[in-house]
This record gives C-alpha cells, sequence and structure tokens, in this order.
C-alpha cells in the first residue's frame, strides 16, 4: 500500500516540474520576444504582463500588473474602451492600432490582436499580443515629409525662394533655429558666398545673417570648406569645442551650439551647401543625418533642373532682347504654324497689337 501512495507521490511531484519546467521555458521564451503580451480583464485592468514589457516599454511587469491599461495609452483610450465593452459578449478578435506610452513618456505605435479569452479558464481574459510598429511609422512619416518638404521646393519661383523654403521647412519639421544655404560662385569655384538664410526669430540672427552674406571663403575654410572637399555631411556636436568653424565665436554669441552641414550634389559636383544650427549641443543624431541626406540627394536633382531652367529663360530673354532690337521684322511659328512670336519692329512696322496676331494660324492675312 505504501508503496502505490510513493509512487503515486512520485508520479505528481513529476507532473508538478514538468510543469514547472514548461512554465519556465514558456517564461523564457516571452522574456526574449518582442511582442507585448498583455492579459486584462474585462474592466481593462492587467492581470499578467509579459517580461517584455521591460524592453520595449521600459517597465518591469510588476509595474503594470493591477493597473488600468488605460493609463498608458495615449489618445486611443475611448476607442479601446468600447473594444473592451464589444468583445465581452463575442468570442472573437481584433487587429487595432494602438499608442503605448514609454516609461520615459516617448509615444510607442503597436499593431495589436486584441483577443477575447474569458471563456478559457486558463486564461480567463482578453489578450493583448501588440507588436512595436513604431520603426516603421517613423519611416512612413519620414517619407511623407520627405515628399511635402521636395513639393513645397518645386513650387517656389526662382532659385533662392526655393532655398528659402528648403531651409525653411526643415527647421520647421527638425526643431533647427537658423540655417543658411552657401553657394560656389559660378566665376570663380574657388570661393563660395552665403546667398540665403532663414530663422523663425528673423530678428535675432538677421545680424549674424548681415555680417557674412558680402564675405567669400576658400573651398578650404571653415566647416563648409570642409563639406565641399569631403563631398559629405559634416556634423559638429559641440560649437565651443570645433575647431571647423571660423565664425565659432560669433555663433556663440548668438546661442548656437551645434551644427551640420549638408552637400547638395548632382552630377558629383556641389551646387550648394546647406548648414543648419541648434541651440543644444550634441542635437544632431543618425536618424536625422540619413532624413537630411536623402532629402539632400533628392533637392540636388531638382536644384539642378530650377538652375537649367533659369538659365534657359535667360538665354530666352537674351535672344528676345536681340530680336526686338533688329531692324527687320521677324516672326516665329510653332511645328502647327501657329504664331509664337513677334519682334517689336513687327508691330510698329504693321501697327498690330501682340493679342491680334499671338496664336493665330492665318499667316497669310499678317504678311
Amino acid at each position: 500500500m505504501s508503496s502505490h501512495i510513493e509512487t503515486a507521490f512520485k508520479k505528481k511531484a513529476l507532473l508538478v516540474k514538468e510543469e514547472k519546467d514548461k512554465e519556465q521555458k514558456l517564461q523564457s521564451l516571452i522574456g526574449f520576444s518582442r511582442e507585448l503580451i498583455t492579459i486584462v480583464d474585462t474592466q481593462g485592468t492587467i492581470i499578467f504582463q509579459s517580461p517584455s514589457s521591460k524592453l520595449i516599454l521600459g517597465y518591469r511587469p510588476d509595474e503594470l500588473v493591477g493597473k488600468s491599461i488605460l493609463d498608458f495609452l495615449f489618445e486611443d483610450k475611448e476607442a479601446f474602451e468600447l473594444l473592451l465593452n464589444g468583445l465581452k459578449h463575442l468570442k472573437t478578435s481584433r487587429t487595432i492600432e494602438l499608442n503605448f506610452k514609454h516609461k520615459d513618456g516617448r509615444k510607442r505605435y503597436f499593431e495589436a490582436n486584441v483577443n477575447n479569452l474569458l471563456h478559457d479558464p486558463s486564461i480567463s481574459g482578453i489578450v493583448i499580443n501588440a507588436l512595436d510598429i513604431s520603426e516603421h511609422k517613423s519611416t512612413e512619416a519620414e517619407f511623407h515629409k520627405l515628399h511635402e518638404i521636395i513639393m513645397k521646393t518645386a513650387e517656389s519661383e526662382g532659385l533662392n525662394n526655393s532655398f528659402y523654403t528648403l531651409l525653411k521647412n526643415v527647421c520647421e519639421y527638425m526643431g533647427f533655429i537658423y540655417a543658411e544655404a552657401w553657394q560656389l560662385n559660378p566665376d570663380n569655384t574657388s570661393t563660395r558666398s552665403l546667398t540665403c538664410w532663414y530663422s523663425s526669430q528673423s530678428d535675432r540672427f538677421e545680424s549674424l545673417y548681415e555680417k557674412f552674406k558680402s564675405k567669400h571663403f576658400s573651398d578650404e575654410q571653415g566647416l563648409v570648406g570642409k563639406v565641399i572637399s569631403r563631398l559629405e555631411p559634416v556634423i559638429i556636436d559641440d560649437v565651443n569645442t570645433t575647431t571647423e568653424l571660423l565664425r565659432k565665436d560669433i555663433v556663440l554669441e548668438y546661442g548656437l551650439r551645434s551644427a551640420i552641414a549638408i552637400p547638395i550634389i548632382s552630377n558629383n559636383k556641389i551646387l550648394t551647401v546647406l548648414v543648419f544650427f541648434s541651440d543644444k549641443i550634441g542635437s544632431i543624431n543618425n536618424r536625422q543625418l540619413n532624413f537630411l541626406s536623402i532629402l539632400a540627394a533628392q533637392a540636388g536633382i531638382l536644384i539642378q533642373r530650377i538652375k537649367s531652367q533659369e538659365k534657359l529663360r535667360e538665354s530666352e530673354e537674351n535672344l528676345k532682347s536681340i530680336i526686338d532690337n533688329l531692324q527687320d521684322s521677324f516672326f516665329r511659328t510653332d511645328p502647327n504654324g501657329m504664331i509664337t512670336f513677334l519682334n517689336k519692329n513687327f508691330f510698329d512696322l504693321y501697327g498690330y497689337k501682340p493679342q491680334e496676331l499671338i496664336g493665330i494660324r492665318d499667316r497669310k492675312s499678317v504678311v
């Protein structure tokens, strides 16, 4: 009899050990998971939290269990309450997006599968399997912002307005307080000059621009010179300790503490160098650098096109001026025979007004 009892106890102990081993293995797997697993009751109180919460949200599980999940959500609170109420009576699941608060205050984006397992006695709760999609969201937002900035720049009239629009939008999006555009002088590629600037605090920084707008620097000098020689971005984490900024003392007077200079390149040739300043030390991170590098690549194509259009426009204006000063009458037609241009002498000689002839096809009535 005693042997049977002993055997039964051993079997039970073995089963308990097996269950504990399974539980420990499951906890270990959950702990290393990139997925956030949360179980809540019908009121939204957290009754289980996977160890991955420490890695993903900065909270230990014991800091979350017993508290309402609504306390850790941003603007999704009302929608989530409605979802819980709807799931109480349905054996079903829903996939939604949630915004959780990280312990450091940041907003983290999750794609969450919410599954009603209230009927399962081993769970007795609503299970939320949430995958962090914050990086995807950030990349998506940056892509849209890149497109928006390039489109606004393309809609600007002329090269200087394009640079101004580019500087303005980057400053507003990334929090820089002062920005400049430096161009190589077309008559002498060994010098460069400040051609455009932007700041949301224009009264504060206009005098800084005035100090340097008429100055010229060689390609070997300073921050912009380093960008020109390397054909790549240069970051200054702390203006106070750098030796690469010629205007260091003056820039510090204006409260500028860090900077990044980005070349805009087309066909391996620098078109301009954009310089952005912050009032915080070490404020430029790799994500910002990557964003600005992609933006500069897109802007290079756009700026080259704008420059080509301006050269073509200037060439056409010069040609028109020459033709207008000819003693002979002159007109031009398109391939369909429509009159597109007549010089000044033509109107003076025949007495027509431009609107009477431009756009007509009947040249016999004119000549």
